[in-house]
Parts: C-alpha cells; structure tokens; sequence
C-alpha cells in the first residue's frame, strides 16, 4: 500500500477564511489521512487508570487500592494487529497477567495467550471471534486507530473509532472557528460502543490546525431522561498534553481521559496514557503472526476443542479433547483418536470379556449342582 499523505499544511487563518463546503473538505482529508497513517504503526503505551472521588465537579484523591496499569506494545499493519499487554494492580512491581493478543481481519479470528499470577508455569491460550476485551482499555486504540462497527450475530466485535466514526456522519459536522485561541471545533452526533437505550449522543472536538487538525481535545456525552425526570448520562473526555510527528502525521504522546456517569455518582475513573517508540511504515507481516508457546492450554471456541501445543504451536493430537455441551458434528474434522484412547477402549472391551466370561463359570456351575 502506497502511504503517502494529501493534507497541506493549512493555517487557521485560511482555514476560517474558506467556505463551509472547503472547510469541510480539508478536514475530510485530514482524517483520511491519520487513518491511513495507522495502517502501519507501531508504539508503546502505558495507560494508568485509577478511580477519583467526585467533590464539587473536581477530582479529589485517588479511591484506594483503585489504579491499575496497563503497558501495551501495538504492531498494526492494515486491518491486522498484534499487542502484548502486561496488566498490573495497586502499587505491585511485577504484572499480575501477561496477554499476547493477534487479530486476523481477513478470517475474522483472534488469537491470544497469557500467563498469570498465582498459576505459574502454565499459560493459557484462545482461539475466538470475539474481541478480547482488555484491548478497549488501550485508549490509543479505540480513539486513535482505524476500524468499523461489525457485527458477528448479536456481538459487535469491533467498537466505533473515532475517525472512521466521523467520516461516516460527515452531514452531522457542525464546524466552528475560534479566533481567540486559532483553534476549530467540530460537533457531531456520536453512537457509542454502550449506549443507553434510546439516549443520544453528542460530541466535540477542538482541532488544531497547525497540526494538520489533530484534536487535542474531546468529549462524548450520552443521556437520557426517564419519565420521572430522572436523567441517566454518560461523558467521556480527552486531552492531549503532549505531542510528536510521526511520518508527517501528529500524534498524541502524552493525553488523559476522565469518565463520569450517573452510575459512577461522586467518584471519576481516570486514565493517564503515555505512549513511547513510536513508528510509522516498519510493521512487517511476522510483526503480527502469533504463535502460541509449547505447552500452551488452548480452548478453541471455534472449533470446540481443547489441546496443548508442542514446540511449534501446534495441538498434540493425544490432548484433544471437545469442549462441554459441544456438538462434535458441527466441528470441521473429527477429532484424531488418541493413543491413550485407543488404550482405554481395549480395556474396557477386555473387562466386558471378562464380566461375561465370570456369568458363564458361574451359571454353568449352578447348572451342575442342579443336576
């Protein structure tokens, strides 16, 4: 794919100057083009989350034993991607989980393995549809990268990114200019990955023009009022601290999240992201191949098996085993039969020999002193 890059450098002053329509189309290009960029990307992250009590619509101190850290290393190339993430809690040193995760657009599968704490020496492998859901915790994925709503049945697997998402509602765009700060904000409806059943949702972002309309700030906020009067709602905002270019592409390097609800009531879950080694255009294919450790315990949700791989990832034909409650004719080959299988079967066929030939002696033996 040929990455190259149609976005001028346009200056605030231009940009407010232009029509509605040019407008408009500058910050078509400008989103195009980050999507673009992120089709060969890699970084590292490491998001902190922690919960912060509410007092007056300010953050107060940190809820105790509420943070949470998560460092993720994220190689995309197109629609496929591959990230480690290692997951600690509280003030811990070493991470308590270690997830390998590889997604396969073109088959729709993913892939991952994990180790964790409390049950070393043995790591734990899937193979699913499904999203793995630790990957919505990395804030550089779900509003920073390209994707699409796509639905498997009932189960959307991919969430609404936020350019792609933006693209998708252009006639939405409520366009804005502010001359105070030479900044542009752009308004527009937003569907969120969990909305609230009949609620709507709106959001805006401050675009900064002298870095090619990167946002540097945003809030999403669905509500809904019940009849009694009661409003539920839901907000979520960002702010970039910090930034770098990458490849001719501006990128957050340092940015916060604050979330709140109705649910939440007096407290804020937060999340601080540092991103570091970033890289546009070196992602290779072997960068998000994913090859499951020897020994690994794998559940194969789509086959309905169960195996442990050998040295090369592949299952070991003598731990297959089908899943509870699963149909084996659904299943795409037969399960091999094992040796240890076989060994069984034999022994209970010779124990039914023996049961039977015991019933012969017995009866034959009644018989006799009956006569």
């Amino acid at each position: 794919m040929d990455y190259t890059f149609c976005v001028e450098s346009v200056s605030y002053e231009q940009f407010a100057s232009s029509d509605a329509n040019s407008q408009r189309s500058v910050l078509i290009r400008a989103f195009e083009d980050r999507i673009l960029h992120a089709k060969n990307l890699y970084y590292q992250s490491t998001v902190s989350l922690e919960v912060r009590k509410n007092i007056d619509g300010k953050e107060s101190e940190t809820v105790e034993n509420s943070r949470v850290e998560n460092v993720y290393s994220h190689w995309q190339l197109n629609d496929d991607y591959r990230m480690e993430v290692e997951i600690f809690r509280a003030e811990s040193h070493e991470p308590i989980q270690i997830v390998n995760i590889q997604w396969n657009a073109e088959d729709g599968i993913l892939k991952n393995f994990g180790k964790f704490k409390g049950v070393e020496g043995r790591i734990f492998g899937r193979i699913d549809t499904q999203f793995d859901p630790v990957i919505f915790l990395n804030d550089c994925v779900t509003y920073w990268l390209q994707g699409g709503a796509t639905e498997t049945g009932p189960v959307v697997v991919v969430p609404p990114y936020l350019f792609p998402h933006l693209l998708e509602n252009v006639a939405k765009w409520d366009i804005v200019c502010l001359p105070e700060v030479k900044m542009v904000q752009l308004h527009f409806e937003f569907d969120p990955t969990y909305p609230i059943d009949g609620g709507i949702g709106t959001g805006t972002l401050v675009l900064d023009p002298s870095k090619n309309f990167m946002p540097v700030e945003g809030r999403v906020r669905t509500s809904l009022k019940r009849d009694s009067g009661e409003e539920i709602w839901r907000e979520r905002s960002f702010f970039v601290e910090e930034s770098q270019l990458v490849s001719h592409v501006w990128m957050p390097t340092t940015l916060k999240t604050i979330a709140q609800s109705s649910a939440l009531g007096d407290v804020f879950s937060t999340r601080k992201v540092k991103i570091s080694d970033m890289s546009h255009g070196t992602v290779t294919e072997s960068d998000v191949s994913l090859t499951f450790p020897e020994g690994t315990e794998v559940t194969d949700a789509i086959e309905g098996i169960s195996y442990k791989t050998d040295a090369s990832g592949n299952a070991i034909p003598s731990t297959m085993e089908y899943l509870y409650d699963f149909d084996p004719s659904h299943a795409a080959m037969p399960l091999p039969e094992s040796k240890d299988r076989t060994v069984n079967y034999v022994l209970i066929v010779i124990g039914i020999v023996l049961i039977l030939i015991a019933l012969y002696m017995m009866l034959h033996q009644r018989r006799r002193n009956a006569s």
